[in-house]
């Protein structure tokens, strides 16, 4: 499919370009592709509370069609669905990116600026790949990145009937049916920081399918029940290690703030 290498770098390079664009802000982008048809659709939120959100559908009925859909929200949630069938023999492509990218300012009324912390972040990815022939490819990616820097991944790839997997996803799925694998991966991590500090979280999903002149089936991702990442609590550095009255705090894009007069900077509550 001739389109899908132009694709890639387009996006590729909106998303490298974007967070030179904004400070903190949600994006999702949405391609489909069906024989000689396709369809694509781009959203972007800077607003605290307002979804991105593409939906795109290509193809002939019921049975013949690629659709993707995506969202994400400031605060650290993406979710995206990718899916093709064809009984004509028709290519078939779909593809997904959400990015949730935000500035958090670490910050507390008792301890002093300056003061060493870390942050406790647990993360969350639940999703289904789904393929129901050896010519149906269903793929799925998932990275977290602090001030640019990646600090963790996972991707997961099935080609009926083969399933693999690696980084944070390694291991991490089982079979939920006769041609669909679930993958469930949480995990928790520390990030080094201080008090008075920005830090920048940004978290990217994609999802896509692939069916290659399928006559009969074809290919799901589901990652539409949410990715995330969570924030635990804020603990002092060294041992014994001990909870911090810290706040992180969202900072919106500087342009909204003419919108929202500055209400809108929302404290991350810690869930007990």
């Amino acid at each position: 499919m001739e389109t899908k290498p132009f694709l890639r770098a387009a996006v590729s390079l909106f998303f490298t370009l974007q967070p030179c664009l904004f400070a903190s802000f949600a994006s999702c982008n949405s391609y489909a592709v069906y024989g000689n048809l396709s369809n694509s659709d781009l959203e972007i939120s800077v607003l605290p509370g307002l979804p991105a959100s593409s939906d795109v559908l290509s193809g002939t009925g019921l049975s013949d069609y690629s659709s993707s859909w995506a969202q994400a929200t400031l605060d650290g949630k993406v979710c995206g669905l990718t899916e093709g069938f064809s009984t004509a023999g028709k290519n078939v492509y779909a593809a997904s990116t959400s990015v949730s990218s935000a500035d958090w300012l670490v910050w507390s009324n008792t301890v002093p600026l300056g003061t060493p912390v870390r942050v406790w972040v647990d993360l969350l990815f639940d999703g289904q790949l789904y393929s129901e022939q050896s010519l149906a490819v269903s793929f799925a990616s998932v990275q977290l990145s602090m001030n640019g820097q990646s600090i963790c991944t996972g991707s997961a790839r099935y080609q009926y009937p083969t399933v693999t997997a690696d980084g944070l996803w390694a291991g991490a799925y089982f079979a939920g049916g006769d041609f669909s694998y679930n993958v469930y991966a949480p995990a928790s991590l520390f990030i080094q920081t201080a008090v008075g500090q920005t830090i920048n979280l940004t978290l990217t999903l994609q999802t896509s399918i692939e069916c290659t002149q399928t006559t009969l089936g074809g290919a799901r991702t589901d990652f539409s029940s949410c990715s995330s990442y969570t924030f635990l609590g804020v603990y002092s550095v060294g041992t014994p290690s001990k909870p911090l009255n810290v706040q992180l705090i969202l900072i919106p894009e500087p342009a909204s703030l003419l919108l929202v007069c500055g209400g809108l900077l929302q404290p991350r509550n810690f869930r007990k």
